[in-house]
This record gives structure tokens, C-alpha cells and sequence, in this order.
């Protein structure tokens, strides 16, 4: 995990003044998106989009605020919901050769002009043990290809800062490569590298 650090990514006490329930504008951008890796745990509140364009499900993913806690990276997500408010999640993700293991640490809703309605911090322990029951009773060990969802994305923008390469989202030869169901052990392992900071 040291890659993470050399790389400048922020640790949970740095990062902690950072945080701000300013809700930031929702609105389509081109795709892909092209981050520089500069911006990338730097600090700032740096609000991208993320979007599963087959559900149809949306939300802004922090990339400037990602923090390593353990041996887990923690990042911000803010989901509008109908009423004009949004919920803000904290959530933690261990970007691992096989999988990634993504739970919750923190849940906060705001009214629509930013008012603090409900918070729900979560036992932090109990939720990386329920996730690993679930993976190792209904899936096993994999290793298994990462997806398109934000954990995912997170993890390869945390791998493409240590590299001082730009994230660019998503990527076409990624949807090729994810939406194949027989892989080999070997060719799994290989396409997960690039999700895995180093």
C-alpha cells in the first residue's frame, strides 16, 4: 500500500477538514472522461460523473478527496433522489488481484437546500464481514474481473494516479473484456492489474 502514499494520496486525517455537503450540479459530459491524475487524490472536491447507461443509475463519485484507511481506499458518492435532496455515502474498497470488496462506512441524506435529515454511520467491521460472507457463500474465491461500477472506477483512478497516467472512463476495450463470461484464471488476473495501485 505504500505506492499509494509516494503517489499522494491523502490520508483519512488530512482529508477530514475536506469534506463539504455543498451538492454539486448533476449534468451529462462527454464520454469518456478524461481526468487528469493530478486531480486524482489531491485534495479538492473533485465531483465526477458515473453512469450505468444500461440501468440507467447515476452518481457523482469524489476522485479528489480518495484517502487510503488500512489497506482499503475511501471515497465520497452523492446519489440525487427524487425530492431534490441527496444521500452522501462513505464507502471503503480494497482494489485486490482476484476482486474487489467494497462495504459502507458512513450514510448521510440532505433535504434539497442542504440540510442534514438523517445520518447513519455504519459498523464498519460487521459490513466487510457481511461482504466477504456474501462473496465467498454465493461466488467463492474468483478471482473474478472487475465491472463498470464507481468501486471500480475508483480503484483504477487510485492505479492510474500511482502510474502519473490521466484516468480515462470508461474505456472501450474494458467493455469488451467485461462483458465476456469465460475467462481464463490467467486473463482475469491479467486485465485486474490495471485496477490495482501499486
Amino acid at each position: 500500500m505504500k505506492g499509494f502514499f509516494a503517489a499522494g494520496l491523502l490520508t483519512a486525517s488530512a482529508s477530514a477538514s475536506l469534506i463539504s455537503y455543498n451538492m454539486p450540479q448533476f449534468q451529462a459530459t462527454p464520454d469518456p472522461l478524461d481526468i487528469p491524475h493530478e486531480q486524482i487524490a489531491s485534495g479538492d472536491e473533485i465531483w465526477v460523473p458515473w453512469v450505468n447507461k444500461d440501468r440507467g443509475d447515476q452518481a457523482l463519485v469524489n476522485l479528489g478527496t480518495i484517502h487510503t484507511v488500512d489497506a482499503a481506499l475511501e471515497f465520497k458518492t452523492r446519489w440525487l433522489r427524487a425530492d431534490g435532496g441527496c444521500n452522501e455515502d462513505i464507502s471503503r474498497i480494497e482494489c485486490l488481484p482476484n476482486t474487489q470488496l467494497s462495504y459502507w462506512v458512513d450514510e448521510k441524506k440532505f433535504d434539497r437546500d442542504g440540510k442534514l435529515i438523517l445520518h447513519n454511520p455504519k459498523n464498519i467491521a460487521q459490513q466487510r464481514a457481511d461482504v466477504v460472507q456474501f462473496k465467498d457463500r454465493f461466488f467463492g474465491a474468483g478471482p473474478f474481473p472487475y465491472s463498470d461500477d464507481y468501486g471500480a472506477m475508483v480503484c483504477f483512478a487510485a492505479s492510474r494516479k500511482c502510474e502519473a497516467k490521466n484516468l480515462v472512463w470508461p474505456q472501450a476495450e474494458f467493455a469488451t473484456k467485461l462483458e465476456a463470461t469465460e475467462q481464463s484464471r490467467q486473463s482475469v488476473l491479467a486485465f485486474n492489474k490495471a485496477f490495482v495501485p501499486t
